[in-house]
Formats: C-alpha cells, structure tokens, sequence
C-alpha cells in the first residue's frame, strides 16, 4: 500500500521523478526543489532550526498556510504521543530495582 501523502503535495507539481524524493515546482512562485513532506512544507510556511536555509514562499494563499500549520501540528502530536508510549514501554519493560539504583550511584 503506497503512503499516504499530505496537503503540501496538492501546492506542487512534480517535474522529475527520482528514486526517494521527486524534484518538484511550487504551484505559486514555480520554485524547483527536491525534498520530501518536511521540505514542502518549510517554502509554504516557512521554518527555523534545520531548515532556515529553505526560501519561504510569498505567493502562497494563506488559507493553505493555515491548513499545512495545523498539519504539521497533528504530525507533531502524533510523535509526542508516539514517544512517550515508547518512554513508558521502556520503563515498564526494564524495571530497575532500588538496589541496582544505589550500586550505579556508589560507582
């Protein structure tokens, strides 16, 4: 079953199909680039961190700004979620015992 693909691939055409990621061009300002969701998503609405290098989009409606914010949003929820139940599995499965606690601090 091919993935499934976000809001951002509705704002690109793809121009060149490549083996992990398609090169494609902003249906606004016809930028080219190649880049997966997270990359999209960065020239729609802008990034910091990793991706301050990618150039944002000014042509963009900002009705699709507000729809790929609360995507990515979702996206972020999911992975917290994600990570704290494989935090919680960890501790549950790997009890640590109080005297295997204080024989690692008296090392």
């Amino acid at each position: 079953m091919p993935p499934i693909k976000g809001e951002e691939w509705k704002h690109v055409t793809i121009v060149e199909e490549k083996a992990e990621h398609p090169k494609v061009k902003c249906t606004y300002c016809s930028k080219e680039f190649v880049g997966g969701a997270t990359r999209k998503c960065a020239h729609f609405i802008g990034s910091g961190g990793m991706l301050a290098h990618v150039s944002r989009c000014h042509e963009v409606p900002e009705c699709v700004v507000e729809t790929l914010c609360q995507q990515v949003g979702q996206k972020q929820e999911v992975a917290i979620k994600r990570q704290k139940t494989s935090d919680l599995d960890v501790a549950t499965r790997d009890p640590i015992t109080m005297s295997e606690t204080l024989a690692c601090i008296m090392c």
